[in-house]
């Protein structure tokens, strides 16, 4: 799989999650939910997001890499 593809499955599964969590919150309102928020909710959102940027990173790195070893094989 290419990094570009599980990075395209995750915000994508993100996309579609958010608003669910948000419909969710104006019906499910009670100390459960506030706990799930809290203690799952929130760090799966913050550690989606740093995913997706730390695949953005990698994905340049990569980039740059194929592109200084194909330029060394040109010389």
């Amino acid at each position: 799989m290419l990094l570009s593809t599980g990075r395209g499955k995750l915000f994508n599964a993100m996309k579609v999650l958010k608003p669910h969590w948000e419909q969710v919150q104006d019906i499910w309102n009670d100390a459960v939910r506030q706990d799930f928020e809290e203690n799952f909710w929130k760090h799966l959102d913050e550690q989606v997001s740093a995913t997706l940027r730390a695949t953005d990173r990698l994905d340049q790195l990569l980039l740059t890499m194929r592109r200084e070893c194909s330029n060394e094989r040109d010389d």
